[in-house]
């Protein structure tokens, strides 16, 4: 069964099945487009996920409005800033101008998608990653929680940014999709309970939801992932999503039962990225996905983005148990 046909099993709940995909950066070559295609294209083939999560920097987007950053020297570290247009209060208007999202940093992102998907075809469902804007419009901040402060100090303002930076998004992603990719994995860092909640409600939920909306009629899957403790992610099923993603193994989250009794869609995750899957050892890893709690829709995951020391034998562990429970033999042919 292709990697197509078995996400659309998972996904159709039809019968009990487990989907499996990890992701990681590749931050030594995430500033050079062949690298970059490079590396994600021999991670696929190595694991033969059910899904490619295309894991580019996370930087780009707000270096489409002018930040700088540059690559951190260390394969284990990600970019770091070198510079930010946004010195004061005024300069957000002036600098989060509509522009063109198939232009500049964009234009590299969707020819990265339209490489992967020419060299692995059309049965690998390949996924691009969509930052939430409330997201994006951290990454401006050197100290990204200083923007909470700002938003509810000035929310007209910011409405105003937000719309900009939510319009722009949505255009770079029925570019992707446009460009190959089968859907979009959206994520935010800012739907936890430590996030105000008027600034949750009016900045998160409203502009997710709203570029959401504009690409669902275009998007085969959409996966909602909600990163770190003490999340909203019960506040999140009504969103137009297909897959939900949170950490429920670290002990703060709602578990899994809870969430599949509010909703029909796929449940990602089981696996702590620096947990079980860093320190192993593999047979260890190996026996925990097949005693752990299954979802009906399950896609066995980290909780995040796994760190890139993680040894490759314990990935392999991940990827032979699921081809185990799936009755598959490995490798697959």
């Amino acid at each position: 069964m292709s990697p197509r046909a078995y996400l659309e099993k998972v996904l159709s709940g039809r019968e009990p099945a487990v989907g499996v995909s990890l992701w990681r950066h590749f931050y030594e070559h995430e500033f050079s487009l062949p690298a970059y295609v490079q590396a994600m294209v021999l991670f696929y083939e190595t694991y033969r996920w059910d899904f490619l999560k295309l894991n580019p920097r996370s930087t780009y987007y707000v270096e489409a409005w002018g930040a700088r950053f540059e690559p951190s020297g260390d394969p284990r570290t990600g970019p770091r800033m070198v510079s930010t247009p946004i010195q004061s209060l005024a300069d957000w208007p002036r600098v989060v101008r509509p522009i063109p999202a198939t232009e500049g940093v964009w234009a590299e992102q969707l020819e990265a998608i339209r490489q992967v998907r020419a060299r692995l075809g059309p049965e690998v469902p390949l996924l691009q990653t969509v930052f939430a804007p409330i997201e994006v419009c951290s990454r401006f901040l050197p100290r990204k929680e200083d923007l909470a402060p700002l938003l509810r100090a000035h929310p007209s303002l910011f409405h105003e940014v937000f719309q900009v930076v939510t319009e722009v998004l949505t255009g770079f992603a029925l570019a992707c999709l446009e460009a190959g990719a089968d859907g979009i994995f959206f994520a935010t860092q800012w739907a936890t309970e430590s996030v105000p909640d008027e600034v949750f409600q009016t900045f998160e939920r409203q502009y997710d939801l709203a570029l959401l909306r504009a690409i669902r009629r275009r998007a085969e899957w959409i996966v909602l992932h909600v990163c770190g403790a003490q999340t909203r992610v019960l506040d999140m099923l009504d969103y137009p999503t297909d897959l939900v993603h949170w950490d429920w193994v670290g002990g703060s989250n709602p578990t899994p039962e809870v969430v599949e009794r509010r909703t029909s869609q796929a449940i990602v995750g089981g696996l702590l990225s620096r947990g079980i899957l860093r320190f192993g050892p593999p047979d260890r890893i190996y026996d925990y996905i097949h005693r752990s709690h299954r979802p009906r829709r399950w896609v066995v995951s980290a909780e995040c983005t796994f760190p890139p020391d993680v040894p490759g034998a314990h990935l392999m562990a991940v990827r032979r148990a699921v081809a185990d429970l799936r009755g598959e033999r490995w490798p697959l042919a």
